[in-house]
């Protein structure tokens, strides 16, 4: 099979899981299943979501066996995977998930909910899950991109040729599936949410929606993934949002969304030719660079309508200006953006923990 025949195969199985999920998840919001308030275990037809501690356990095994067993197989593969894996932006994805569950154990007047065994394991397979998700959504994204990548990112797997096209399509989909399985493992919330981030990115990256082609909507769902994410966290301590705090949905759908098309600037000459309109293919990369530094200035000052310290306002206000700078300059690296972004939420992470008093 050609590998256009296998692309569009694979283009056509992907949207109909997509519809396929998309409907499930309507149908559980329809019928009322997902209301955060009833244990996943209640009705019966879900006790396949209520694993065992020693079940879980064993599916944490089973991933470092596959692993294991991964890399012995075949080290050239393994190692272009791991290269592959955009490990800041995963970085990014953890530190939500951590920050879900500060937040959960400093706005809740209740105690959490899980035993502190069963959180950390509970951790661990979201991170898998999310891992897994991850590679899937970077795996049909490389698929679909590969003209895009031999002109601005030539040491992607399919580019460089270091693995075939079938062996790729191969491992993206074993990905998602398993991505999947230990989201289950976890509970229905989990699998709802992990879900739901598979589906929105393969909105983002395939055809014939591509939202990335869209300027600003495009990077809503990064932003929208990234508050799901916090919400993951939040609901690995407790099963319902009433305490949520609701500034963070604004910060994150307004703020994020604006200031993560950072990530265009590297990728204009690519989206260019590919006729993808991004803000930096509109308004040009000096422009778009200046809108996206000033974006992230003020999304790192609104950040105080959240922390309500003003003892962190100084500290806010250092930080946007020198993500303004870093964008701004000439030799551009999105690497040092993502650096200062991530200190910054681990920043935020280690002072809601040790520091604030809600």
């Amino acid at each position: 099979m050609s590998h256009k025949k296998a692309l569009r195969r694979f283009l056509l199985l992907s949207l109909l899981a997509s519809f396929f999920v998309i409907s499930l998840l309507l149908s559980i919001v329809i019928f009322g299943i997902i209301n955060f308030n009833i244990p996943i275990s209640t009705p019966a037809f879900f006790h396949l979501a209520s694993f065992s501690l020693r079940s879980k356990l064993w599916l944490i095994l089973l991933f470092f066996a596959i692993i294991s067993v991964s890399y012995l197989s075949n080290k050239t593969i393994f190692r272009e995977i791991i290269k592959d894996l955009r490990w800041l932006r995963l970085t990014h994805y953890f530190l939500m998930l951590i920050l879900g569950i500060v937040i959960a154990e400093k706005y809740s007047a209740t105690t959490p909910s899980l035993s502190n065994n069963l959180l950390i394991v509970n951790i661990l397979l979201a991170v898998i899950s999310m891992t897994l998700a991850a590679l899937f959504c970077i795996i049909t994204n490389n698929i679909v991109d590969q003209d895009i990548d031999r002109l601005s990112n030539q040491s992607r797997p399919l580019i460089t040729g270091n693995i075939s096209f079938n062996t790729y399509l191969t491992i993206g989909i074993a990905a998602a599936l398993l991505a999947l399985v230990y989201a289950i493992a976890i509970n229905l919330n989990a699998l709802l949410i992990i879900s739901t981030i598979m589906v929105t990115y393969s909105l983002y990256s395939l055809p014939p929606l591509r939202f990335k082609r869209i300027p600003v909507v495009s990077k809503l769902v990064i932003s929208g993934n990234s508050l799901v994410i916090i919400l993951l966290g939040y609901l690995l301590q407790h099963h319902n949002l009433q305490q949520f705090p609701l500034i963070l949905v604004p910060l994150f759908l307004i703020g994020f969304t604006l200031s993560i098309n950072f990530i265009d600037l590297k990728d204009f000459h690519g989206d260019s030719a590919a006729g993808i309109k991004t803000i930096p293919v509109l308004i040009g990369t000096r422009n778009a660079a200046l809108v996206i530094g000033v974006a992230f200035f003020l999304t790192y000052l609104s950040f105080y309508f959240f922390i309500k310290t003003m003892a962190c306002l100084p500290f806010l206000l250092c930080l946007g200006i020198l993500q303004f700078f870093c964008i701004n300059k000439k030799n551009y690296d999105e690497r040092w953006v993502f650096l200062i972004y991530i200190s910054s939420m681990v920043g935020l992470v280690l002072w809601l923990e040790w520091f604030a008093k809600i």
